[in-house]
């Protein structure tokens, strides 16, 4: 007579048994999918998909308003594998725009001229049945250029320090881009970022800021050479000359003499004298219509800066 097993160790072998079925079958499960898996996707389908077409080699000139990527449908004959690469992984094809045309702001490329270049980027032996629309078109401007001059940017200088001398290597560059943009765009600032304060004579390669697209420079720097001085203010008591005179007439001005106050580099005063200004008033502007007549600065030197002086009006008197 058999010895009976406890219930615990049967409900225990029972779960076992159970276990294993259940093993049997997902394994038989999991098979049968891969091989339905297999079997479906390797055979050849015809559908649709959607591809984003890239243009390449636009003629510089031309630039896209809504980007370069048009979207397409492509009937396709491939595999099962093969649609799921283009729906997930990858739906992108380039096209060369070498047979597009641009008229009037609206740029059209025959799709069928680039059949065999799309066709070369699917994977496999994926065939292109179908391709609509059967042109991609896109709108454009036509960009133009403009030099505009390079201008300075904000100096650090110490007190009583002047700019004498600043240059740039290129004094211009090339702005290019549509013509709408260009138009309000005169000059550009090089981005100047020293705190050190300039005393002396200093050359240094300055970056230039970039503009937002579709805007572009020739060029991304450029060479600042810049030449300072210390400055002093001058002033000097200047004779007002008669300018015009006609014949034997006299004119005597009240005052006789004008304050000509200037500042001047340091390097400079001492071969500054009094007889390099000029301050004339022009005896041809009608003196017997007016009371005072005005004082005009006709020459000085070069290179003086805040140049000013008092009075503006003189008093005069004729003597025939």
């Amino acid at each position: 007579m058999m010895k009976k097993e406890p219930v615990f160790v049967q409900k225990l072998q029972e779960a076992s048994r159970d276990k294993g079925r259940v093993k049997f079958f997902l394994s038989f499960f999991l098979v049968s999918f891969i091989f339905w898996f297999f079997t479906k996707f390797s055979r050849q389908y015809t559908e649709v998909i959607d591809f984003v077409v890239s243009v390449d080699n636009i003629p510089a000139s031309i630039i896209p308003l809504n980007g370069q990527e048009i979207q397409i449908e492509a009937t396709l004959k491939a595999t099962g594998f093969q649609f799921l690469y283009y729906q997930f992984i990858d739906n992108g094809l380039n096209a060369n725009a070498d047979f597009a045309t641009f008229q009037q702001g609206k740029a059209v490329l025959p799709l069928m001229a680039e059949f065999q270049k799309l066709q070369d980027q699917l994977v496999g032996d994926t065939q292109i049945i179908n391709l609509f629309p059967a042109s991609i078109e896109f709108d454009y401007q036509v960009q133009q250029s403009k030099w505009i001059p390079v201008k300075a940017p904000q100096l650090n200088l110490p007190m009583g320090y002047r700019v004498t001398k600043i240059e740039f290597a290129p004094d211009s560059v090339e702005l290019i881009g549509p013509a709408d943009k260009l138009v309000s765009i005169d000059h550009i600032v090089p981005v100047y970022l020293s705190n050190q304060q300039i005393k002396m004579q200093q050359s240094v390669l300055l970056s230039l800021p970039s503009f937002d697209s579709p805007l572009l420079i020739n060029t991304k720097k450029v060479q600042m050479n810049v030449s300072v001085d210390q400055y002093s203010e001058i002033e000097y008591q200047v004779k007002i000359q008669h300018l015009n005179a006609e014949g034997n007439t006299v004119v005597r001005f009240f005052p006789n003499k004008a304050t000509l106050t200037f500042l001047a580099p340091l390097s400079e005063i001492k071969s500054l004298t009094t007889e390099d200004f000029v301050l004339g008033v022009d005896l041809v502007e009608g003196m017997e219509e007016k009371k005072k007549l005005t004082v005009r600065l006709v020459r000085s030197p070069e290179g003086l800066r805040n140049l000013r002086w008092e009075p503006k009006e003189v008093d005069y008197l004729i003597r025939q």
